[in-house]
């Protein structure tokens, strides 16, 4: 009967002793046993046999913390050696960790051949792993199963992510509109049904039996001189418009108008957009997400600066060599009437071969998504979401979209942002990699989680696409 339960955490003293530390108390929460020098030995201690004996015969685990310090520490070593004899007869024994960019050249032989856990890039990202792997493993844990995952819960709050009594500003993926057109004219037809497309192509627009809503005049559309009869123009406030009652257009309810009216000014964007040069790719929601095609930026920084007084560079697109693929960077907007007009900025990553055309395999390309763009932590987001919204902009402090030659939505500079009361300290990123490096270490076709994408626009499951948003 195999009694061993216990796991060894082998660490350079002092310089590790932080980590090794933290590292036993979340594994203790999570209900498993666990030695660790700095814990379980007294000054003076004749420890050496008591080490060798808990390596031998009590340890099933031994985790390694594998460290620029470790490489040179007798002591750790040492351990190491007496892991190694145990790892030989029961293969999987050692599980190493890395929590520095520590050279190959310097890597413990007894280690060169092993998964080595990665703890470089947030110490809770990798224990996640490091649980993960310890429960294939059959690890067993000290403690009942209800009782352990009531403290897991616990430790994902490490002293890093607690709140702190500081105020924090936080950037929206809202961008408000500061002036928008009071009315909305509606133009009526006698003679023959008109064509909804036909209007749509010049000014945003919506046809409803005889009847164009829109914010342009009847004269600003060429498309009217093919139509026979007369037309009479009137306009509504957009409040009457919206209004539970419409004595105007009495066949539709007011969530009707509602839907008109987004829809209207979410013409108004896209037209922007394409004036602007970028292309348009639909969603399996039927959204339209827009990206800047390669000739518009070829992979380079672009410059940008945020509500939050945040300046910087971000690429909108690049290219994988693993999956033979250019990515671009994409935007939906959502626009949103109550308590105040403003668009919701979500965006997702769209994948092209050429830097043009979408892929047309939407479920190869939600593949990719998945894989390639894992490794994106969200400031890389909102970071991309501020440059985007710079690009747009060009020249003026704040985007203009048109509505009509003489009706335009007018925004505010810079996304919405909040101040918080409370904050909490970034989690620890050692050596954080630039974006480049990240890239070309992404998109195995292979590597992507197995959970179902979120749609973002109504919250069931999709087959192909993920739009993340950041409020």
């Amino acid at each position: 009967m195999n009694n061993k339960d216990l796991i060894f955490i082998s660490h350079a003293a002092p310089e590790n002793n932080e980590f090794a530390s933290w590292l036993a108390s979340r594994l203790k929460a999570a209900g498993y046993s666990v030695w660790v020098e700095l814990q379980r030995l007294e000054t003076g201690d004749r420890f050496w046999p008591e080490i060798e004996s808990a390596i031998r015969t009590r340890a099933i685990k031994f985790v390694t913390v594998v460290a620029k310090p470790a490489a040179m520490k007798y002591g750790y070593r040492r351990e190491l050696s007496m892991a190694d004899a145990v790892d030989r007869e029961s293969p999987g024994f050692i599980l190493p960790i890395r929590v520095d960019e520590i050279p190959l050249s310097e890597v413990p032989a007894e280690v060169h051949d092993k998964h080595i856990h990665d703890f470089s890039e947030g110490w809770h990202r990798g224990l996640a792993a490091l649980v993960k792997r310890l429960e294939k493993d059959g690890v067993p844990r000290a403690v009942d199963t209800e009782h352990a995952a009531s403290n897991w819960s616990t430790i994902q709050l490490d002293d890093q992510q607690r709140a702190i009594a500081a105020e924090e500003t936080l950037l929206s993926n809202w961008l408000i509109v500061e002036n928008a057109p009071a009315g909305i004219r509606l133009h009526q037809f006698d003679g023959e049904p008109i064509s909804d497309r036909a209007f749509k192509g010049e000014w945003p627009s919506r046809v409803v039996g005889k009847t164009v809503i829109t914010f342009a005049k009847a004269t600003d559309f060429a498309v009217r001189k093919h139509y026979s009869g007369t037309v009479s123009s009137s306009e509504l406030l957009l409040d009457s418009f919206l209004a539970s009652r419409c004595l105007e257009l009495p066949t539709l309810s007011a969530q009707d108008r509602r839907a008109i009216l987004v829809d209207i000014l979410r013409q108004g964007w896209e037209r922007c957009m394409t004036l602007r040069g970028l292309h348009a790719y639909e969603l399996a929601s039927k959204r339209l997400v827009w990206y800047l095609p390669w000739n518009l930026s070829a992979g380079k920084q672009l410059t940008f600066s945020d509500a939050t007084g945040k300046s910087g560079r971000r690429a909108l697109n690049g290219e994988s060599v693993k999956l033979s693929s250019r990515w671009h960077f994409a935007v939906s907007p959502n626009v949103l009437i109550k308590p105040n007009l403003r668009f919701g900025l979500n965006y997702t990553a769209v994948f092209t071969k050429d830097g043009i055309e979408p892929l047309d395999d939407k479920a190869k390309a939600h593949r990719f998504r998945r894989s390639f763009c894992k490794n994106w932590w969200q400031d890389r987001w909102r970071d991309m979401l501020s440059a985007y919204l710079t690009f747009i902009k060009g020249s003026e402090p704040a985007l203009t979209v048109h509505l009509s030659p003489d009706r335009r939505l007018q925004f505010q500079p810079q996304l919405l942002s909040f101040v918080a009361p409370i904050s909490a300290l970034e989690p620890v990123r050692a050596n954080q990699l630039p974006d480049e490096l990240v890239d070309s270490l992404s998109g195995d076709e292979t590597d992507f989680d197995d959970e179902p994408a979120l749609d973002w626009q109504d919250g069931s499951n999709t087959q192909g696409d993920t739009v993340e948003s950041s409020i």
